[in-house]
């Protein structure tokens, strides 16, 4: 009996390719143009990039050296990509506001479905934040279940914590 390939969940190599795919028919061209109209003319060209499970986040390089981030839904990854756009800019906003919690300033957006989007995908322009990635304390991704982390990993999850703690308290009040 065949299986019916509609009903095989995709596999991470197929996200994989969509996503790449995606981010290949972007057009960084016109990115930069709405960013750099945002900024007064300054001009701008697209850094590195970061394909996650649900967005694409592409740099922003403007000529006087500040950085922006647009963070864009992957379609297909993504349920109702405007109303997921619209909601966590306007989540951004309410929280910088009205809050100490550090998240970006959103500088700009769009739903794909506006009459006024010439990217025609939705799109969030945010200030980059300082900070790196923070290393895996999982003693999986290290292949040994003997590992330990070295103190200054534990350190900074220990302090990673902590600022977890303050913004719960800070969206409780």
């Amino acid at each position: 009996m065949a299986s019916d390939s509609s009903s095989t969940p995709p596999t991470s190599e197929d996200c994989d390719a969509e996503a790449h795919e995606f981010l290949r028919q972007l057009n960084l061209d016109s990115l930069c143009k709405i960013a750099s109209a945002k900024r007064h003319g300054v001009p701008c060209t697209p850094g590195g990039n970061i394909i996650g499970e649900h967005n694409v986040v592409q740099e922003l390089a403007f000529k006087d050296g500040t950085v922006w981030l647009a963070r864009i839904p992957r379609p297909d990854a993504c349920f109702q990509l405007d109303e997921s756009t619209l909601s966590y800019a306007a989540v951004l906003r309410y929280l910088k506001k009205h809050t100490d919690i550090p998240v970006p300033t959103v500088f700009g957006y769009a739903a794909a479905s506006d009459p006024g989007n010439t990217l025609g995908v939705g799109y969030i322009l945010m200030e980059k934040l300082p900070g790196r990635k923070m290393p895996s304390l999982d003693s999986d991704e290290h292949g040994d279940q003997d590992y330990t982390p070295p103190p200054k990993h534990v350190h900074w999850a220990r302090k990673v914590h902590q600022q977890l703690t303050d913004i719960t308290i800070d969206l409780g009040q």
